[in-house]
């Protein structure tokens, strides 16, 4: 060592202990972690003011959780849509009605005979073949659940514009008779 070294760890007039000044380090450090007010800079230059979110901590669910989760969700989405289109049908009716226009009955679905022959009559070679196109499609026309909910929601979002539509027609035309009624 040279002189300056050796002036640099001796300046407190006791040799450098390494242990020593590691044990001073614990006993005083003061570690500071991030502020929550603090300024997060961003990639474009702009700072943002606003208190980091709150991570929640991930929930370790099995898939057959997921599943059965999005597989209730799908179910309540699709029970939504159905009392939507109720809804909607019987609105129509109304408004229908009040206007005078005559609805008719569409036939029901059991009235409607179809010729396709019974799985009993088919011979086995048949029953293969129906067997195999019915997979083909099934892959072909596969739908994960998400992407079910995702198309039920769509579907609702239409309902009830449909529904909001027919509100508005139904609201103008009794406007429309109470004015006529008035004069």
């Amino acid at each position: 060592m040279n002189d300056l070294e050796q002036f640099v760890l001796s300046h407190t007039g006791a040799p450098y202990d390494p242990q020593k000044a590691r044990d001073y380090y614990l006993r005083n450090r003061v570690l500071k972690g991030r502020r929550p007010g603090a300024v997060k800079e961003s990639g474009i230059g702009e700072s943002s003011s606003q208190p980091p979110a709150k991570t929640k901590k991930p929930t370790t669910r099995t898939p057959a959780q997921r599943r059965a989760q999005r597989k209730a969700k799908v179910e309540a989405l699709q029970a939504r849509l159905d009392r939507l289109n109720t809804l909607l049908t019987e609105l129509v009716k109304q408004a229908k009605a009040r206007s005078g226009v005559e609805t008719k009955e569409s036939p029901s679905k059991s009235s409607t005979k179809t010729a396709s022959k019974k799985t009993s009559d088919l011979t086995a070679k048949q029953k293969n073949a129906a067997a195999k196109a019915s997979e083909k499609y099934r892959e072909e026309n596969k739908e994960t659940l998400a992407k079910q909910a995702e198309k039920l929601q769509g579907d609702i979002k239409e309902v009830r514009a449909k529904i909001k539509e027919v509100r508005d027609e139904l609201k103008a035309s009794i406007n429309r008779s109470r004015s006529k009624s008035k004069t």
